[in-house]
């Protein structure tokens, strides 16, 4: 009896690596496809979430200063926050260098909740609408009483 003879003697291993170098492609593949459409999924950097309230005005040595409470949310830090005074006749913007100052302590640089903030506009701002805005959004609009 004749043996047959095939073409695949000594080849054998072929096969399977070649089958393996493509099952590791197709994962590769499928594994950055996967990681790139969940990149869509992350969400986006957030403006910050604050509860603020003002509680009026004090004189303080014919200085008019307007106190600001951090009622709850994120806390600011002072060199993001600007406030704005605005009115048909006055516009004043307060930054952190200028008249600005938590809890009476100058060294103070974060606003926390439960904390206070006393601004120094350097005029009389009664009935001027406020705005207290950091680089991301306005976090407050009300109106000084």
């Amino acid at each position: 009896m004749k043996e047959k003879n095939n073409c695949r003697n000594g080849h054998d291993a072929v096969s399977p690596v070649v089958g393996e170098m493509l099952v590791l492609t197709m994962v590769l593949i499928l594994a950055a496809v996967f990681s790139s459409s969940l990149s869509g999924f992350i969400p986006d950097d957030r403006p910050e979430s604050v509860n603020l309230a003002i509680y009026g005005i004090y004189n303080v040595s014919e200085d008019v200063n307007v106190t600001i409470w951090h009622k709850g949310g994120d806390p600011l830090h002072l060199s993001d926050i600007r406030v704005i005074f605005s009115d048909s006749d006055t516009y004043a913007v307060v930054n952190y260098h200028t008249n600005m100052t938590i809890n009476d302590d100058p060294d103070t640089s974060v606003f926390l909740p439960g904390d206070f903030m006393v601004v120094d506009p350097g005029n009389d701002v009664k009935g001027c609408n406020v705005r207290i805005a950091t680089s991301d959004a306005v976090i407050f609009t009300g109106k000084v009483k």
